[in-house]
Protein backbone atom coordinates (compact mmCIF):
# COMPACT_ATOMS: atom_id res chain seq x y z
CA UNK A 1 0.00 0.00 0.00
CA UNK A 2 1.43 3.37 -0.92
CA UNK A 3 1.67 6.25 1.57
CA UNK A 4 -1.26 8.20 0.10
CA UNK A 5 -3.54 5.15 0.28
CA UNK A 6 -2.46 4.47 3.88
CA UNK A 7 -3.21 8.07 4.89
CA UNK A 8 -6.61 7.98 3.19
CA UNK A 9 -7.43 4.66 4.85
CA UNK A 10 -6.46 6.05 8.27
CA UNK A 11 -8.56 9.18 7.72
CA UNK A 12 -11.56 7.12 6.64
CA UNK A 13 -11.21 5.01 9.78
CA UNK A 14 -11.01 8.05 12.05
CA UNK A 15 -13.80 9.96 10.33
CA UNK A 16 -16.09 6.95 10.64
CA UNK A 17 -15.73 7.14 14.42
CA UNK A 18 -12.94 4.59 14.72
CA UNK A 19 -10.24 4.86 17.33
CA UNK A 20 -6.57 4.23 16.83
CA UNK A 21 -6.00 3.13 20.41
CA UNK A 22 -8.42 1.19 22.58
CA UNK A 23 -7.72 -0.09 26.07
CA UNK A 24 -7.10 -3.83 26.12
CA UNK A 25 -6.80 -6.13 29.09
CA UNK A 26 -3.43 -7.19 27.64
CA UNK A 27 -2.10 -3.70 28.53
CA UNK A 28 -2.62 -4.30 32.24
CA UNK A 29 0.44 -4.42 34.46
CA UNK A 30 -1.35 -5.74 37.54
CA UNK A 31 -0.52 -2.51 39.39
CA UNK A 32 -3.86 -0.76 39.82
CA UNK A 33 -2.47 2.81 39.98
CA UNK A 34 -0.34 2.31 36.86
CA UNK A 35 -3.20 0.65 34.99
CA UNK A 36 -5.53 3.53 35.88
CA UNK A 37 -2.96 6.04 34.64
CA UNK A 38 -2.53 4.06 31.42
CA UNK A 39 -6.31 4.12 30.92
CA UNK A 40 -6.22 7.91 31.38
CA UNK A 41 -3.47 8.16 28.77
CA UNK A 42 -5.58 6.15 26.32
CA UNK A 43 -8.57 8.45 26.99
CA UNK A 44 -6.41 11.55 26.44
CA UNK A 45 -5.06 10.14 23.18
CA UNK A 46 -8.66 9.48 22.10
CA UNK A 47 -9.56 13.05 23.08
CA UNK A 48 -6.62 14.35 21.01
CA UNK A 49 -7.78 12.30 18.02
CA UNK A 50 -11.27 13.74 18.37
CA UNK A 51 -9.89 17.29 18.46
CA UNK A 52 -8.11 16.63 15.16
CA UNK A 53 -11.28 15.73 13.29
CA UNK A 54 -12.71 18.02 10.62
CA UNK A 55 -14.32 21.05 12.20
CA UNK A 56 -12.03 20.97 15.23
CA UNK A 57 -10.01 24.05 16.03
CA UNK A 58 -6.26 24.30 16.43
CA UNK A 59 -6.87 25.93 19.78
CA UNK A 60 -8.88 22.95 21.05
CA UNK A 61 -6.22 20.58 19.78
CA UNK A 62 -3.54 22.66 21.53
CA UNK A 63 -5.42 22.50 24.84
CA UNK A 64 -5.74 18.72 24.63
CA UNK A 65 -2.12 18.31 23.54
CA UNK A 66 -0.88 20.37 26.50
CA UNK A 67 -3.07 18.32 28.83
CA UNK A 68 -1.63 15.11 27.38
CA UNK A 69 1.97 16.33 27.71
CA UNK A 70 1.44 17.32 31.35
CA UNK A 71 -0.20 13.99 32.14
CA UNK A 72 2.62 12.07 30.45
CA UNK A 73 5.14 13.89 32.67
CA UNK A 74 3.05 13.10 35.76
CA UNK A 75 2.56 9.48 34.74
CA UNK A 76 6.20 8.69 33.99
CA UNK A 77 7.29 10.32 37.23
CA UNK A 78 4.85 8.11 39.15
CA UNK A 79 5.63 5.00 37.14
CA UNK A 80 9.34 5.43 37.75
CA UNK A 81 8.72 5.43 41.51
CA UNK A 82 6.46 2.37 41.35
CA UNK A 83 8.65 0.32 39.07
Amino acid sequence: MNVRAAVLQKRAFLFSGGRLLKWKKAFETGIKSVDNEHKTLVRLIDKLEASMQPGGSREAMGVVLRELVEYVKFHFSNEEEVM
